[in-house]
């Protein structure tokens, strides 16, 4: 018994050390608990310099092509985000002739940034597959968006329905 209750006691010891785990990886964060998508998505809309664009970019790309926490999944919105930019022809621009050449690199490499407007619409497609809630809102946003008709039979069983 004494045996039995000391385990128990040096298991919850153990397990309270371990590091904390989220729902998702929002990237590193800084001393002050900001996390890097915190740091790089303010500076991009307080400063608007193509490097802080830069840098939101690859941040997106690395959230949805490497995501992290217990999930394993991009946090919700992140793909209708990177995929919004990725589709604006002046926001690209702007990447391609100031992103270092490792950013380039990173966006190239990854499988939405060969075709940066076919990305886009991989990206609101996963943004509607992983979080089937997003469907509604996002057709029509695609559709009026793109002016391309979204068709994906596996999500109209997902969408919620008013009846």
């Amino acid at each position: 018994m004494r045996k039995g209750l000391l385990f128990c006691i040096l298991a919850g010891i153990l397990m309270s050390c371990a590091a904390p785990t989220t729902l998702y990886d929002w990237g590193k964060t800084d001393a002050n608990g900001l996390s890097e998508y915190d740091k790089n998505l303010y500076e991009a809309y307080k400063h608007e310099s193509p490097k802080s664009l830069c840098n939101l970019i690859c941040t997106y790309d690395k959230m949805v092509c490497n995501p992290g926490g217990t999930t394993q999944l991009p946090p919700p919105g992140i793909c209708a985000e990177y995929g919004y930019l990725l589709y604006q022809d002046e926001i690209m621009t702007t990447f391609d002739q100031n992103a270092t050449e490792k950013q380039k690199k990173q966006i190239h490499n990854s499988p939405y940034g060969s075709d940066y407007k076919q990305g886009a619409i991989q990206l609101f497609q996963k943004e509607m597959e992983i979080y089937p809630v997003s469907v509604q809102f996002l057709r029509s946003f695609v559709e009026n968006f793109t002016g391309q008709k979204i068709d994906i039979p596996a999500l109209e069983r997902k969408e919620v329905t008013n009846d």
